[in-house]
């Protein structure tokens, strides 16, 4: 069965640790009026850490259950909220409380909120292509070039981009009108061999660099040359080939090594951040009769179950509230 998209109901928000954590009870304390949207500060002040993992985990049958289970009273776990600021935080029970927000706003993904959201009027969702370039181009083509005068690309796979690395780039391209656009690149430095006939033939990694993103353009001059990329047939990896190809100028700038692409299942090691924080986390849960339990994302064969609306994991709850 599909999954219900309920990640729009709680927006996210830079978590910073302030104020103190408070188990509330659902049933006791919590009132549904107060998740209605419009109707009050409780609602307005919710907050997921930008952290957190995307609420969409659970399909239709499971909201239905949970609902059920509130309206009748039956023991349901508690919600770990985190005081910071002026906004409250939900460090464990996201996809419990949004599944409430959901049943009293009537918003399963498709309504107001939900749609407000995903809708954004600065937001375009752009039908992708049968390859990179013609996405690329569906996407610039949404864009009016007399009134955004650069378009800045990404790859969603290079997530460690720093905002102040983002910062140099831009600053770099609008500080001159003698370049219609920039790419970053790095130096490589490992050593490098070129395949020949099934033999790997020693280069000059000097002579080698690594191209990344973002890239940023004059948005005519991308627009132009992605539409002469696709009317020529050829095939590019990245939109600064395009550029040239249309005989654009292109100017080199020094990348970062920070800033690594996501291909393969080892590139997701994380690099080391400068805020990081150790903790204890806790989470605990009844067992009961039943044929396994998941620990750390593995299914474990067992003759108990956890008792849980979610996915009963408490390896990863408890290591989420180490992450604050």
């Amino acid at each position: 069965m599909s999954k219900v998209n309920l990640d729009a109901l709680i927006p996210r928000e830079d978590f910073e640790v302030d104020g103190g954590a408070e188990a509330q009870n659902l049933g006791d304390k919590l009132k549904v009026s107060e998740l209605v949207k419009g109707q009050g500060f409780f609602y307005s002040s919710l907050r997921k850490p930008d952290f957190q993992r995307e609420t969409s985990d659970w399909d239709k049958n499971k909201i239905a259950s949970f609902v059920k289970s509130f309206v009748e009273g039956d023991l349901i776990p508690s919600i770990i909220l985190w005081q910071a600021g002026q906004y409250i935080f939900v460090i464990d029970g996201a996809h419990r409380l949004s599944a409430l927000i959901a049943w009293v706003n009537d918003d399963y993904g498709d309504g107001f909120i939900s749609q407000s959201f995903f809708n954004h009027p600065k937001i375009s969702i752009v039908s992708g292509g049968a390859t990179r370039i013609q996405s690329v181009f569906n996407a610039a083509s949404k864009i009016d070039g007399e009134d955004s005068k650069a378009v800045l690309i990404h790859d969603a796979v290079r997530p460690w981009l720093e905002l102040t690395h983002l910062a140099d780039l831009l600053n770099e391209f609008h500080s001159s009108s003698d370049w219609d656009g920039i790419y970053p690149c790095i130096a490589s430095s490992d050593s490098l061999r070129e395949k020949k006939d099934n033999q790997f033939i020693p280069v000059d990694r000097a002579s080698f660099f690594q191209v990344q993103t973002p890239q940023i353009f004059n948005t005519l001059a991308i627009q132009d040359a992605l539409s002469q990329a696709i009317n020529s047939g050829e095939e590019f990896t990245d939109e600064t080939q395009a550029m040239e190809h249309a005989n654009y100028k292109v100017k080199v700038v020094e990348g970062n090594r920070l800033n690594n692409k996501v291909t393969f299942a080892d590139d997701l090691r994380i690099p080391e951040i400068d805020d990081s924080r150790i903790g204890r986390g806790i989470d605990f849960h009844r067992l009961e009769p039943g044929n396994g339990m998941t620990l750390a994302g593995i299914f474990l064969e067992s003759n108990l179950s956890i008792v849980a609306h979610s996915d009963g994991d408490i390896v990863l709850h408890a290591l989420s509230l180490i992450h604050i």
